[in-house]
């Protein structure tokens, strides 16, 4: 293999790194949002793990390669990627089960089991990037500004294509956006029945059922006024 496919490899590969990158951060965010009820507590949650584990593997992939040459590089860099592509599709299947957990226990408890649960990906993530650079044999500026290039275009790709295709597609999107069962019952109104949503109109008047004033609502009998519902009409 000529240096030039290698290079145009490594950066095709860095690039789809980045695209699952952000992907992932995509779906985790859905999965732990479906988790805990709220968009702002898993969006917080996933980006302070996500940076935090792109700054530690950043830090430990150094230590991690000492004086290897490129072609160890490289093999680790494959490895890594494999580890990585395997715990994000079990993260899939496991984070939607913290909801049970904060149902039992509380969000105390799923709050640092998520955090655990995402540590791991991200430091990998971390090192991806370095691993790349090192398994170049020269590791000029412009071989790793290139490097960076791609791996930044990867990850705006695939931003986009999680949320606009993918996630809707396999219904990550579809389910986020469903609405869920509620266990309150529902609030009746001043003629007796339990209001409906949508709401309809009340037989005793020609108000909405829902929340009117009780001395503009009364049920039929003790209206001040005649009721001017059909169904008072005497035929």
């Amino acid at each position: 293999m000529t240096d030039a496919r290698r290079r145009g490899g490594l950066c095709l590969a860095v690039a789809l790194s980045g695209c699952a990158a952000l992907l992932n951060q995509i779906l985790w965010t859905r999965l732990l949002g479906l988790v805990f009820g709220s968009t702002v507590e898993a969006v917080a949650i996933v980006t302070a793990v996500f940076m935090g584990g792109l700054a530690l593997g950043s830090a430990l992939a150094p230590r991690l390669l000492g004086r290897s040459d490129s072609a160890a590089a490289q093999r680790l860099f494959v490895r890594v990627e494999a580890v990585l592509a395997g715990l994000a599709l079990s993260l899939s299947f496991l984070l939607p089960l913290l909801e049970g957990v904060r149902a039992a226990a509380g969000a105390a408890v799923a709050w640092p089991l998520a955090t655990a649960a995402l540590l791991a990906p991200s430091t990998l993530m971390g090192t991806t990037l370095v691993l790349a650079t090192r398994a170049l044999a020269s590791g000029t500026d412009a071989r790793a500004g290139a490097l960076f290039g791609t791996n930044t275009l990867g990850a705006v790709v695939g931003v986009y294509g999680s949320v606009l295709w993918l996630l809707p597609g396999l219904g990550c999107v579809a389910q986020a956006r469903s609405p869920r069962r509620s266990t309150r019952p529902r609030p009746r109104s001043p003629c007796g029945r339990q209001s409906a949503q949508p709401r309809r109109p009340c037989p005793l008047g020609q108000r909405r059922c829902g929340h009117p004033p009780p001395q503009q609502h009364r049920p039929q009998g003790s209206c001040s006024r005649p009721c001017s519902s059909p169904a008072s009409r005497v035929s």
